[in-house]
């Protein structure tokens, strides 16, 4: 049963930790998908806007070549200049003039023209379109521009710029844009490269992403450390409670012996009067002794957690047991017991810990009251609880005084065992009684003595 206990303990301890993999790598996994949809949709937002730039700074070019016509101000004017050659060097510029309805269906025709034109006169060119470029850009997460221009796939000129101060290193990002014209052949490509830092607030999702991966693996890391600590426990707890029963088996053997060889002796041996009494105080001590053992080990079983079966007990015959076993444990005392308990009077309740709580407040009685103790026990019980008062004609209880009822509680209950007025079995009997939800209250019994009132909620299971 034990190495079933541990199998299972073992393979919840195991599912667990498999659990919270499987959460952690589910949210890495959610983290990164939209992480990447993030980052993908940003790069595709940002590579659009650069572009249009670049096509707008590219059209603003091309259109500064156009003039206005001052008898028609719609009607474009496109000076075209043509390079002279050997064999034409009659025509070095012309100017064609036109009336257009609708100018801006030739504007692609116009600006490829244009275009094509200022790259093959304009020594300078890539520079003024970087220049006109970064100014577009200013304000933006970018730090560097180049362009290139490129005929026929070949290198023909190259700008590089920087826009503005690099703030941050991490996060960079990097977008090729560009555009290509074809004229008489020829292959004309402006490719411009920029590079940047992703905007503050995705800055801020990817380093809260990266916590909250660091806080996983921590965590992680923290509850496999724990599991193993819990388990190193658990095993020196298992070592301790075999050595506590070892001990106890230890101790109660040689005292169960004592008590069967006192019995004898008392019984078949004709011993002096004197030296038979002398026994049975011996043997009383003994059995003393057995149930204070028996204490502890239901105060193990108590720290534990380790639940004891309940069961109907009618309260009447328990106190009746009680009785008579400590008649018995104290012949030299003449005990006078009074009970006004209902004979139907029942509760749901693990026996062995009900019987230890009576005994030790009845034992407590008739220990700590006069020559003649005189106990009564009275119990009562309604809907919800069983109520049971035990008192006697002793002194009292000196650090209480004696004006109201006390609730008895930890600090209470050491400050009594403290002053030599409850022991280990009051703390024991609170104890058990705490983890089912009663209560025990102390007054003073009228003229003299103490009155425990024991409260004993019902199982509702």
């Amino acid at each position: 049963m034990r190495e079933m206990h541990k199998d299972n303990t073992r393979m919840r301890r195991v599912l667990t930790l498999c659990l919270f993999i499987i959460i952690m790598v589910l949210y890495i996994s959610i983290q990164l998908y939209w992480g990447v949809n993030l980052y993908k949709a940003f790069m595709n937002e940002e590579k659009k806007e650069l572009d249009d730039l670049l096509s707008s700074v590219i059209t603003s070019y091309a259109a500064t070549t156009l003039s206005k016509n001052a008898s028609n101000p719609d009607s474009p004017t496109l000076t075209l200049e043509r390079v002279s050659t050997e064999n034409d060097s009659v025509l070095t510029n012309a100017v064609v003039t036109g009336i257009v309805k609708e100018p801006e269906e030739l504007s692609s025709t116009l600006e490829k023209v244009l275009i094509v034109a200022s790259i093959r006169t304009d020594s300078l060119f890539i520079d003024r379109l970087a220049q006109s470029f970064k100014q577009k850009l200013s304000g933006r997460n970018i730090y560097s521009l180049d362009m290139e221009l490129l005929v026929n796939n070949r290198l023909t000129a190259r700008s590089s710029s920087k826009v503005s101060e690099q703030a941050f290193p991490f996060y960079p990002i990097q977008i090729e844009i560009g555009k290509e014209f074809e004229v008489e052949g020829e292959t004309y490509a402006i490719t411009s490269t920029v590079r940047g830092e992703f905007p503050k607030s995705l800055r801020v999702l990817a380093s809260l992403f990266i916590v909250g991966i660091l806080l996983l693996v921590i965590i992680l890391y923290l509850l496999i450390t724990m599991t193993k600590r819990i388990e190193r426990e658990r095993a020196l707890t298992h070592q301790q409670e075999l050595f506590f029963y070892g001990l106890v088996h230890d101790l109660k053997l040689p005292l169960s012996l004592a008590h069967s060889l006192i019995d004898g002796l008392a019984t078949n041996v004709d011993i002096p009067q004197q030296a038979q009494a002398g026994l049975i105080e011996a043997d009383n001590h003994i059995l003393k002794l057995t149930d204070d053992i028996n204490l502890l080990l239901t105060m193990h079983r108590v720290k534990q957690n380790k639940k004891s079966e309940s069961r109907q007990i009618y309260i009447y015959d328990m106190v009746q047991d009680i009785i008579t076993e400590i008649e018995a444990h104290y012949p030299e005392k003449k005990v006078s017991f009074l009970s006004e308990i209902p004979d139907s009077l029942s509760i749901l309740f693990p026996a062995e810990e009900l019987k230890l709580i009576l005994r030790v407040f009845i034992d407590n009685a008739v220990k700590y009251s006069q020559k003649d103790p005189k106990i009564t026990v009275c119990a009562t019980g309604n809907t919800d609880a069983v109520s049971i008062k035990i008192s006697d004609n002793g002194s009292g209880i000196k650090i209480f005084g004696e004006d109201k009822a006390y609730e008895l509680n930890q600090s209470r209950i050491r400050q009594l065992c403290m002053d030599s007025n409850g022991g280990v079995g009051l703390m024991i009997a609170w104890t058990i009684l705490n983890a089912k939800g009663g209560k025990i209250t102390y007054e003073r019994a009228m003229p003299i003595g103490s009155l425990f009132t024991l409260s004993i909620p019902f199982d509702k299971n």
